[in-house]
């Protein structure tokens, strides 16, 4: 990326508006997200979303593609890593004041987030810290935690040979000061809302599990929804992810999110 290319891209990026429709897509990565999404969660009319859009596009910081009857844009994450190092990379020379410093292999913190607290995230967890053996240090919580756990959910937990879930949810607010080494959004809601930026520098993806409900809310759509995570958390588990860098880390679960393993 040379001066020119980097100074166009910024332009576009200089926009409140504009730099908030980027940053949902990209909580939304890789699945991106529909126009009609992105009005909706950024209170815009369709037209100016439009223009926003099209800006975006031009300077290849998102894509457009068409699946079935509709059009959904995603971020070019390729793209935003390249001015990303253009600022940091070239930038601080390798001074480790300034840049990120690697993976030192230990136990990855793992964050799971959804909306509740009470059933997808809390699944997650219990899966990631069993089949880890140890690797993974793993916690969850939610925006706007319920009460309790869902029933159906921690009967399914148990039923698959995991520990009984008694804890109550927990809210995102107690984790704003801890440091994560990977931040998952598992449910649609979670990715859209704005969760603020975390210390450390983690790694965040959207994996977008199906909520229970929409299964229809029984015993098997339960069962669905912890199978889907399962199979993601296997291809986690089996990647020597302690000691994969940052941009190999970001690949490989944005791969996983897409069922590319």
């Amino acid at each position: 990326m040379d001066i020119n290319d980097a100074a166009r891209l910024f332009s576009a990026l200089g926009h409140p508006v504009r730099l908030g429709v980027l940053r949902l897509l990209v909580r939304m990565a890789p699945f991106g997200a529909r126009p009609t999404e992105i009005a909706a969660q950024l209170s815009l009319k369709q037209n100016t979303l439009s223009h926003y859009l099209s800006e975006l596009e031009a300077v290849g910081a998102i894509r457009s593609e068409r699946r079935g009857r509709s059009l959904y844009y995603a971020p070019v994450i390729e793209r935003l890593g390249a001015v990303s190092d253009y600022l940091v990379a070239d930038c601080c020379r390798g001074r480790p004041d300034l840049c990120a410093a690697p993976s030192e292999g230990g136990p990855v913190d793992v964050l799971f987030v959804c909306t509740s607290n009470a059933s997808r995230s809390v699944m997650a967890e219990a899966i990631l810290n069993d089949l880890g053996q140890g690797r993974f240090r793993v916690v969850s919580a939610g925006q706007m935690p319920a009460d309790v756990v869902n029933p159906l959910a921690a009967q399914t937990l148990e039923g698959a040979g995991h520990l009984a879930q008694t804890r109550a949810p927990k809210s995102i607010s107690g984790f704003a000061a801890s440091v994560f080494d990977l931040v998952l959004t598992v449910c649609d809601n979670a990715a859209r809302c704005e969760i603020g930026i975390w210390s450390g520098q983690p790694v965040c993806a959207h994996w977008s599990i199906p909520s229970p409900s929409e299964l229809g809310g029984d015993v098997s759509a339960y069962r669905q929804t912890y199978d889907a995570l399962r199979r993601k958390i296997e291809a986690l588990t089996a990647l020597p992810f302690e000691h994969l860098s940052p941009l190999e880390r970001q690949s490989a679960v944005d791969r996983i999110a897409l069922d590319i393993v």
